[in-house]
């Protein structure tokens, strides 16, 4: 009995074997039936097969020369030229939420603006995210140029990209960036195409009576082809006042305009290449946007409104030159960038409501405070 038995497990082993190798033949039968004559690409006979898709190569400068951002060791963000069109950033502000782990603080104007990356706060003496354009260096890190409170806003047109870097920077780019580095890389001449281009927009804000509107000009134009080329822009944006002004009844106070103007010029040579370019970026605002708020329960007093005796406006003129030198010495490339920047910072704070009441005591009736902040940086 134990034979048999051996010899049906057997018989049955040998069948399931046996089964199995015929359906495998079959099934190579029939894959060998559908495949198309001359060897053809199964992917190409069936439609529905899926094809590989390459992704775009994403090049960033954090290392000081372009790089794909796979092969960046650092943690950074990237945000072109076109994503800022999209959301029609005009201020740092507006791309902020874009950017993982980066802060901004804001009194609601352009260049008024505290900048911290990963939870380090802008509170230490000097700057702790370093700025850059192109590949030089804007601004101060400095205690006596409120560095951390007047971060670099530039009105972002004819720029090519923004690239976040978070963490520390200070090998390649200094003591400034120990937070990390926000880097404009700008549009650069052309001198194989002739561009022009024109664009407009207009915005509406809450509490706002007004509109806002933004307005930009641009050129490249080849002077001789393949060597020399001139890229020139001018762009402005009138921002909108909503804060109104519950000391005077004046409405909308914190109206504030921004002009960009830049220019540059591009010579190639067979292994030097030499830009040049100028730039100028100017913001005026009457007033922040400080609302006023109950002490207890922090509401708002009245809507977006707040009690102002003085104006507290707020200039900042930016000029910045460089010079960029590029040489392929063909062992090794070789870059020198020099520039120069001239900044005035003016800001004023209403101290009307702390100081204000003296002159009555001396029966000089209601007077009126105000300190102002002047910065000059070359």
């Amino acid at each position: 009995h134990r034979e048999q038995a051996l010899a049906t497990k057997r018989r049955s082993l040998s069948t399931a074997i046996a089964f199995t190798l015929a359906f495998g033949m079959a099934g190579s039968a029939l894959a060998q039936q559908a495949a198309p004559a001359g060897n053809a690409d199964p992917a190409a006979a069936d439609p529905q097969a899926k094809k590989a898709q390459e992704l775009d190569t994403i090049t960033v400068t954090a290392n000081k020369r372009e790089e794909n951002i796979r092969e960046v060791a650092v943690a950074i963000t990237k945000i072109s030229d076109q994503q800022l069109e999209n959301i029609n950033a005009t201020q740092m502000t507006d791309y902020a939420n874009y950017v993982p782990g980066l802060a901004i603080q804001s009194n609601g104007t352009p260049g008024q603006t505290q900048v911290s990356m990963r939870g380090i706060a802008a509170m230490s003496p000097g700057s702790t995210i370093g700025t850059y354009v192109d590949e030089t260096p804007v601004g101060s890190n400095s205690l006596y140029q409120q560095a951390t409170l007047f971060a670099l806003d530039l009105l972002p047109y004819d720029i090519d990209s923004i690239e976040v870097l978070r963490g520390p920077q200070g090998t390649l780019y200094g003591a400034g960036a120990m937070g990390g580095l926000i880097k404009y890389t700008m549009k650069k001449p052309d001198p194989t195409t002739t561009e022009y281009r024109i664009g407009g927009g207009v915005s509406s804000t809450d509490s706002a009576n007004g509109w806002g509107n933004t307005y930009r000009v641009g050129v490249n134009i080849p002077l001789k082809q393949d060597r020399l080329a001139l890229r020139a822009s001018y762009a402005g944006n009138n921002i909108a006042g909503y804060v109104d002004n519950l000391f005077d009844g004046r409405e909308d106070i914190n109206n504030g305009d921004q002009t960009s103007a830049r220019v540059a010029l591009l010579w190639q040579g067979d292994s030097v290449d030499v830009n040049f370019t100028a730039m100028q970026q100017d913001i005026d605002s009457d007033n922040n946007a400080t609302i006023a708020l109950e002490p207890g329960s922090h509401a708002r007093i009245d809507g977006l409104s707040n009690y102002v005796a003085v104006d507290e406006k707020f200039e900042k003129n930016l000029k910045n030159y460089a010079l960029t030198v590029n040489w392929d010495a063909g062992f090794a490339d070789f870059v020198s960038a020099t520039s120069y920047t001239d900044t005035h910072t003016l800001t004023r704070s209403d101290l009307t409501f702390s100081y204000g009441e003296f002159p009555e005591l001396v029966g000089l009736g209601a007077g009126k405070a105000w300190l102002d902040y002047t910065l000059d940086l070359t």
